[in-house]
């Protein structure tokens, strides 16, 4: 699995966070959802859940699309 970008969160994730990243995870299609299913380690899959909350909530955000881009590229082809 590729190396989450950027600096390690400071502050564990409120149990509202987590909530909003499984119902990013939830509404995505099953081949992303198959993608989640391969990576191994909770930091990693909160990684990817992140960069897949960033890219629904804003779409045209640069960052945010590379963020998804660095996790596709890695996972779609597994």
């Amino acid at each position: 699995a590729p190396k989450p970008l950027g600096r390690p969160r400071r502050r564990p994730d409120t149990p509202d966070e987590l909530a909003a990243l499984m119902a990013v995870y939830w509404a995505a299609d099953s081949a992303v959802q198959g993608m989640f299913q391969a990576i191994e380690g909770e930091a990693d899959r909160l990684a990817f859940l992140r960069a897949l909350k960033g890219v629904a909530d804003a779409p045209d955000d640069p960052n945010a699309q590379r963020r998804w881009g660095h996790w596709y590229r890695a996972l779609a082809r597994a």
